[in-house]
C-alpha cells in the first residue's frame, strides 16, 4: 500500500513486529511449523517487551504516562492473573504434576510468549493503522496455498468437493482451517469496516475525494472481498464445515445489518434526492451481490452437507443425555435415533452430548482438573466404561475443565472489557476490527475443539492482540499522529 511507505521510518520496530506477526499467523495451524513457530514467538516475544518499554519511556518522556489509568490495562492485568492461577494450581492442587509440568513448559510457555507478541502488535497497530493490510496478509497467503492444493485434487475427483479433513492440505484438520479461517474473514472485514466507515460518515462528499484515496480504498477492498471469498470457498468445498460455514455468516450478516442500518439513515438524512438516489442505487447492488455470494455458498454446503435440515431436532435429542446414554461409549452403542425413528447426526451427537456431560462435570468440579484435554480422565471417574473424545468440541468447556470456574471468569471478563471499550467508544479507530474479532473467538471457541495445544496459544495471542489494539491512546503517542487510514473529507 502506497501510505506504507511513507510512514514505515517513524516505527521500524512496529512493523518489524506486524510482520512477524503476520508470519505466526500464516503458519500457526498449519502442520510441521512447530520450530518456526519457537524462533518466532520467543524472537517476537523479546522485540515485543523491548517495544513496550520504549512506548512508556517515550510516554513519560511526553508527559503521556498520565493518559493511562489502571483501568485501561484491565484486560492484560486479567490475562496475567490466568497464568497466575495455573502457576497456583501447579502448586496446590495438581493431580497429575509430571503432565502438568510438561504443560506449562510448552503450551503454556508459548501461551505467554503469545501474550507478549501479540499486546504489543496490537500496541503497534494501535499507533500505525497503515499497517493493517500487512498484519493479514501471512494468513491471506496460507489461504492462497491450500487453494493451489485444492485446484488438482478438485479436477482429479471431477467436482468442486475436495473435501481431505486429514490428508496432504496444509491445514491437517478441518478444525485447524476453520480456525484460521474465521479469524482471517473476521480481521479482514473489520479492517474493512474501518478503513471506510469514514466514507459512510461523508456519503454525500463522496465525490470530493482524492483520486489517490478513491484508489486506496478501492484496492483495501479488493483486498478484504477476496480474503473473505477464499477463506468462505474453503469452509464449503475444502472443510465442507458447517461450524466454518454457520460463522462465517453469522459474522457476515452482522456488519451487513449494522451498516445497511447506518447507510440507510444517512440516505434519508442527506441533501438533495440526486445524491440520495444515486446512493440508494449503490446500496442496493451492494445488497444484491453481498447476498448473492453468501447465499450461493451457503447453498452449496447444504445441498452438500444434509445435517442441515435435522438440526435442531438433532441437537434437542442430543442434549437429552439421561435419556439416550449413547454418548458414554458410542463406538459400543452407536449413534442414538430420535422419537420419529431417523438417526441423529453422529458429529452433532458428539459436540452437543459431549458438551452437557462436561458442563455438569464443571458443575461438580469448579477448580478444574490441571491438565489440558482432561474430559476422558475426569468422566471415566464417574463411569468406568466411558470412551470418548479427548475434547468435548467446545474450547470454553475443555478449559473450564483443566483450570476451573476461576480461569474461565477471567478470560471471558476481559473479553468483556474488550468488547465494551470498542461498542461504547465511538472514536476507536479499530472499532469495527475489535467488536468483529471479539465476537468471533468467543462463538468460535464455544463450538470448536481449540482446547489444546495451538489453539490455547492462538486464543492468548488474540486476547493480548485486543487488549491493546482497544487501547485510548493520546495523539502524541500515536506514531502517525492519529492519521486515519484513509483521510476524511471536510
Amino acid at each position: 500500500m502506497p501510505g506504507i511507505t511513507k510512514y514505515a521510518v517513524s516505527d521500524k520496530t512496529g512493523l518489524f513486529l506486524i510482520v512477524i506477526s503476520s508470519i505466526l499467523l500464516g503458519i500457526w495451524a498449519v502442520v510441521d511449523t512447530i520450530a518456526l513457530r519457537n524462533i518466532l514467538l520467543v524472537s517476537g516475544a523479546v522485540i515485543g517487551l523491548l517495544y513496550w518499554l520504549k512506548f512508556f519511556w517515550g510516554s513519560v518522556n511526553q508527559g503521556g504516562g498520565k493518559n493511562f489509568p489502571l483501568p485501561q490495562f484491565a484486560p492484560l492485568i486479567l490475562i496475567g492473573l490466568i497464568f497466575c492461577w495455573i502457576l497456583f494450581h501447579y502448586c496446590f492442587l495438581a493431580r497429575e504434576p509430571l503432565l502438568q509440568l510438561d504443560e506449562l513448559k510448552s503450551t503454556w510457555f508459548r501461551s505467554f510468549l503469545a501474550v507478549t507478541v501479540g499486546s504489543a502488535t496490537g500496541l503497534a497497530l494501535n499507533r500505525k493503522k497503515v499497517y493493517a493490510p500487512v498484519f493479514w496478509l501471512g494468513l491471506f497467503m496460507s489461504f492462497i496455498v491450500l487453494l493451489y492444493q485444492y485446484i488438482p485434487k478438485a479436477i482429479a475427483k471431477q467436482s468442486m468437493f475436495a473435501v481431505d479433513w486429514f490428508g496432504s492440505y496444509i491445514y491437517w484438520a478441518k478444525f485447524s482451517g476453520v480456525l484460521a479461517g474465521t479469524i482471517l474473514i473476521s480481521g479482514l472485514l473489520g479492517m474493512w469496516v474501518d478503513s471506510v466507515w469514514p466514507k459512510l460518515r461523508a456519503i454525500d462528499d463522496f465525490k470530493r475525494q482524492g483520486t489517490s484515496q478513491k484508489i486506496n480504498l478501492i484496492l483495501v477492498s479488493i483486498y478484504a472481498v477476496l480474503g473473505i471469498n477464499v477463506a468462505f470457498f474453503s469452509f464449503v468445498f475444502i472443510f465442507d464445515s458447517k461450524a466454518g460455514v454457520g460463522l462465517a455468516v453469522i459474522i457476515l450478516v452482522m456488519w451487513f445489518f449494522i451498516v445497511q442500518v447506518y447507510f440507510l439513515r444517512k440516505i434519508l438524512c442527506s441533501r438533495g434526492w440526486g445524491n440520495t438516489l444515486r446512493s440508494i442505487l449503490r446500496l442496493a447492488i451492494l445488497i444484491c451481490l453481498a447476498v448473492f455470494v453468501v447465499g450461493w455458498f451457503t447453498q452449496k454446503h447444504i445441498k452438500n452437507n444434509p445435517g442441515w435440515e435435522s438440526l435442531f431436532s438433532d441437537i434437542y435429542a442430543s442434549s437429552q443425555i439421561d435419556k439416550y446414554k449413547n454418548w458414554q461409549n458410542i463406538s459400543k452403542f452407536g449413534i442414538p435415533y430420535r422419537d420419529n425413528g431417523e438417526m441423529v447426526m453422529g458429529n452433532t451427537y458428539e459436540r452437543v452430548s459431549w458438551a452437557v456431560a462436561g458442563i455438569r462435570l464443571l458443575r461438580s468440579e469448579p477448580l478444574g482438573y490441571g491438565t489440558l484435554r482432561s474430559f476422558p480422565k475426569q468422566m471415566k471417574g464417574i463411569i468406568p466404561d466411558f470412551s470418548g473424545s479427548p475434547y468435548t468440541h467446545s474450547a470454553w468447556i475443555d478449559i473450564g475443565l483443566a483450570f476451573g470456574l476461576p480461569a474461565l471468569l477471567m478470560i471471558f471478563t476481559a473479553i468483556g472489557i474488550v468488547l465494551m471499550r470498542a461498542i461504547l467508544c465511538s472514536g476507536s479507530s479499530w472499532r469495527a476490527s475489535v467488536i468483529t474479532l471479539s465476537i468471533a473467538i468467543l462463538i468460535l471457541y464455544g463450538v470448536g475443539e481449540y482446547g489444546f495445544q495451538h489453539g490455547i496459544e492462538i486464543l492468548f495471542y488474540f486476547l493480548g492482540f485486543l487488549s491493546s489494539l482497544s487501547l485510548s491512546l493520546p495523539k502524541n503517542l500515536i506514531a502517525d499522529s492519529g492519521r486515519p487510514l484513509y483521510k476524511q473529507s471536510e
